[in-house]
């Protein structure tokens, strides 16, 4: 276990993630396109008002990162103790994750975080496409957009060196599949939506077969994820008919 991830196991500071925002098509190789996942909202969440000023302190180092609103005092329904909140609005999970590295925060995927139609709206013409796509395994298209983005998720985050507890649920999510990630969406790991560029995370080596059949890596991804030529490549092979 890194330093990093030995302090983030033991902190109580955390950013949690409730939801996903609109999902949409960053350019690529090729002339291609790939359907994203976008997370862009969250909330930190410490025991302690200092910890909170900390983390906001750094926050405000970097413009990719917006805070929302102000510092909310919680008291928590279960256990009645005392939280500190702030929400954030972010351009960068590379960025988050330089905050989160820095002072040992931990990240959460909310129990009831989910990928639903709404989320993709911005490409509704895809919606067929992934239904199909999703069917494979027996699952609606929320179920599989969500537990896809929690899987990517979680490999973005282990890549960096942050401690998640997406573990478990990407244990039960994988539980004896094959090729489960295999026409799914991308994560965005950065965008700006005034120069319309975003860049598409790459980075792990998917050697489990639950992900791929194949052994993939980095840019090999692109080849097997949800993109413009990729789907057609697939209704041509009658795939999608």
């Amino acid at each position: 276990m890194s330093i990093t991830a030995a302090v983030t196991s033991r902190s109580t500071s955390k950013f949690v993630i409730p939801c996903a925002g609109k999902m949409f098509r960053s350019s690529i190789q090729n002339n291609d396109k790939a359907l994203c996942f976008l997370i862009n909202k969250g909330y930190f969440e410490t025991d302690s008002l200092a910890a909170m000023l900390d983390l906001i302190d750094d926050a405000n180092k970097f413009d990719e990162v917006v805070l929302v609103g102000d510092t909310e005092k919680v008291r928590l329904a279960k256990s009645r103790s005392i939280v500190y909140r702030q929400r954030i609005f972010t351009k960068s999970l590379n960025k988050l994750c330089n905050i989160c590295k820095v002072l040992g925060v931990r990240v959460e995927a909310s129990k009831q975080f989910r990928v639903t139609i709404n989320n993709i709206m911005n490409c509704r013409d895809d919606l067929p496409f992934i239904e199909r796509y999703a069917k494979r395994f027996g699952e609606t298209i929320d179920e599989w957009l969500t537990n896809c983005c929690i899987v990517e998720l979680f490999y973005y985050f282990k890549s960096r060196g942050i401690t998640t507890n997406m573990d478990w649920m990407v244990g039960k999510i994988l539980d004896g599949r094959v090729d489960y990630l295999y026409r799914a969406p991308f994560l965005v790991s950065s965008y700006d939506i005034k120069s319309h560029s975003s860049s598409v995370f790459l980075g792990f080596e998917a050697k489990d077969k639950r992900l791929y059949k194949d052994d993939v890596t980095g840019v090999q991804l692109l080849e097997y994820g949800y993109t413009e030529n990729n789907v057609e490549a697939d209704k041509k092979a009658g795939v999608l008919s």
